[in-house]
């Protein structure tokens, strides 16, 4: 009330009418979406429903309605945009039960049941729901929110909601119980949202609270030992509320690997210096998809040592048929262009190569995993036409990581660069062949397993934009980055706490990983891999020290 309504570092806009519409039409799409979402009377209306606070209502109520009445001044795209609409009908059916609740004079109550009713109208169609993403499920809360209210004019609002959202509840998320937008942040807020509605009585049913307890079970499996979100895609590095972390089942130790969704986890012992590996070789849809096909993310002893890029903000669109919209990209900022590249991310970048997502969905990349003696291993193979790209990993989530690339398909073998970027508590400097990195007391070894020129570290580069993260929205903040360069088809690398870095006792696979690998690890283990067809063999020799 004293500072304004705020999103990131955008200005603040006074809570008052009448509200500068104008603002909406900057181009800075995000920001302009939350604006158009009515995101400001969310504060006021949480205040009247906590205290009951009439003044706070009644502000709401004169912002909504000063929306309405000016709805004619602005882009009426912008106004209605799918996931926009849905947010505003629940806000302004809320305001208007409220409303009717204290008896507040029956002009403004009709003006507010006007603008519900053209929200209920504008959300019927088939052709305006948008099935395909998360927006769909904003868009049938929000007509649930009109169609269980008493303000519904079409009688079948109600039921055509319900099919929705159940529609979404079955076909967003994997069997498995995953969300397939490639972003564990979506997932978080999904489940929030088929939550919030399960326990208003909006979600009935014994299948649906059978899946909705599968997809708790499967996020616990996205959070970090601190935790917080695994931040792949776009996704905020967030750290969920006590609240929110008491209504999940306990997280579990051990292996999970999710063939269909394509994604493979090791969380190794308990509590916030407990070991968390995560792999990420799924492409479902173009939705939040970003270049990080068989990415890595590694946290260990409270540190994060292996991090994604975040996703930063939505902003301006790219030109209608430029090379970056081309290439992939959906946004035209240079910091999201990062973002969402391969050089972001804990991948090769290949050379003259295209990213995953100029080609068709491919659903999931992990041909094989295997679990054994408290290690994980994991084969995936994606198209980066002209060459296909095979990666390895082997790791036990706590001590070290192992991470093995192929590449076939083109006549000459390929230059590649084999991206690492570290949490921001790091200091990497250059160390014999490969890297040292220092936090506190821990250190980590960075080293090529087989020829490469180490490159960096880099730490918060412009104008190309190496060396840095975005742990939440409209957040960029350096973070260390290196890389291994190499011409040819194999690119290996290991990462490794003090006494624990795995040496490679023998290495005999062509690009397609096909072959063996054996491992002598710190603690006087020998590790065994072989590889053949797809299919993947795991023996480890000897106990630990």
């Amino acid at each position: 009330m004293k500072l304004g309504w705020r999103v990131g570092a955008n200005p603040a806009i006074p809570l008052a009418t009448p509200v500068d519409w104008s603002l909406a039409a900057t181009g800075e799409r995000s920001w302009s979406f939350h604006l158009l979402s009515l995101d400001l009377i969310d504060p006021l209306l949480v205040q009247y429903s906590q205290t009951g606070d009439v003044a706070a209502l009644e502000l709401a109520i004169q912002i909504g309605l000063d929306f309405w009445r000016t709805r004619d001044t602005r882009d009426e795209e912008a106004d209605w945009y799918d996931m926009a609409t849905g947010l505003r009908a629940w806000r302004l059916t809320y305001a208007l039960e409220a409303a009717r609740e204290e008896k507040m004079p029956i002009g403004r109550r009709r003006l507010l049941h006007q603008c519900v009713t053209e929200h209920e109208k504008r959300l019927r169609p088939d052709e305006t729901f948008t099935a395909g993403s998360n927006h769909g499920f904003f868009q049938a809360a929000g007509q649930m929110a009109i169609g269980d209210s008493i303000f519904r004019t079409d009688p079948e609002t109600r039921s055509v909601a319900l099919s929705r959202l159940q529609m979404i509840l079955e076909t967003h998320f994997s069997s498995e119980g995953v969300h397939k937008e490639h972003s564990p942040d979506y997932h978080y807020f999904l489940h929030r949202g088929f939550e919030a509605l399960r326990v208003r009585g909006l979600m009935p049913g014994r299948a649906a609270a059978r899946r909705l307890d599968q997809i708790a079970r499967t996020l616990t499996w996205f959070l970090t030992p601190e935790g917080r979100v695994a931040n792949f895609g776009d996704s905020d590095n967030r750290k969920l509320k006590v609240e929110e972390a008491r209504i999940l089942p306990t997280p579990t130790a051990g292996a999970k690997v999710f063939p269909e969704a394509g994604y493979a986890i090791l969380r190794a012992g308990r509590g916030p210096r407990a070991g968390y590996l995560a792999q990420t070789l799924g492409y479902h849809s173009r939705v939040h998809k970003q270049a990080d096909d068989l990415s890595v993310i590694w946290s260990a002893r409270g540190k994060k040592v292996l991090i994604d890029a975040g996703r930063l903000r939505y902003g301006k669109r790219p030109d209608k048929g430029s090379a970056l919209e081309k290439r992939g990209y959906r946004y035209a900022d240079p910091r999201r262009v990062f973002c969402e590249g391969a050089s972001a991310h804990n991948i090769p970048e290949i050379e003259g190569s295209r990213d995953a997502r100029q080609s068709a969905p491919y659903g999931s990349a992990l041909l094989a995993s295997a679990e054994h003696d408290g290690l994980l291993a994991t084969l995936g193979r994606v198209s980066r036409k002209p060459h296909q790209h095979t990666r390895l990993m082997i790791g036990d989530g706590l001590n070290w990581l192992v991470l093995i690339d192929g590449f076939f398909g083109a006549v000459l073998p390929p230059k590649t660069r084999q991206w690492l970027h570290l949490g921001p508590e790091w200091t990497l400097s250059a160390d014999g062949a490969g890297f040292r990195a220092v936090s506190d007391q821990d250190v980590v070894r960075i080293d090529p397993l087989n020829a490469g020129e180490a490159v960096g570290p880099h730490l918060a580069v412009q104008p190309d934009y190496q060396g840095w993260w975005s742990p939440r929205a409209n957040v960029f903040e350096p973070a260390p980055a290196v890389a291994f360069a190499r011409r040819g088809r194999l690119a290996a690398v290991s990462l490794a706490f003090a006494d624990f870095g795995p040496t490679m006792a023998s290495m005999d696979l062509d690009g397609r990983l096909e072959g063996s690998v054996t491992l002598t690890l710190g603690d006087g283990r020998r590790v065994a891999v072989r590889l053949e067809g797809g299919r993947l063999e795991l023996d480890v020799k000897g106990t630990q020290a």
